[in-house]
């Protein structure tokens, strides 16, 4: 019997009306012991303390916003779940007009980790406390944490 051939996930071009995935612990949604009052995460929600100025999200192609809040943290069903829209991502500029974010689908295929639907968020810019703020005004929440 041949072996079984595992399709290659090449990185494809994400469209304007994409939308994308970031799963957001409970934690994150809370600030002083409270839960912030407009119900939206805290600006902490856009950031990878590990990879500084990458964001992973998931392509809406590829995952649902089901799937985005099980794939990980500490208690995956008390996650939230926020969407992005590709467009407005990439509208958000720098002070000189210049594009301040990238957004490139980056499929993950290691051993026990398979998302061909995982995404990055790349920051060019250094202000990333301005830019984690400007997404948390343009997410929307869609799965609230438990």
């Amino acid at each position: 019997m041949a072996p079984l051939l595992i399709e290659d996930w090449l990185e494809e071009q994400i469209p304007e009306d994409a939308i994308l995935y970031r799963r957001v612990p409970r934690s994150l949604f809370i600030y002083r012991g409270k839960f912030e009052p407009d119900n939206q995460p805290t600006v902490g929600a856009f950031e990878d303390k590990n990879f500084p100025g990458f964001l992973s999200t998931d392509w809406n192609r590829y995952a649902t916003p089901q799937e985005t809040q099980l794939r990980g943290g500490v208690d995956p069903p008390t996650n939230g779940v926020v969407e992005l829209s590709v467009k407005d991502v990439r509208a958000l500029t720098n002070v000189l007009g210049l594009e301040r974010l990238q957004v490139r689908h980056t499929p993950i295929r290691e051993t026990g980790i398979e998302n061909r639907a995982h995404t990055d968020i790349i920051s060019n810019d250094c202000d990333r406390l301005v830019v984690r703020t400007e997404l948390r005004e343009r997410c929307q929440v869609i799965i609230k944490p438990t």
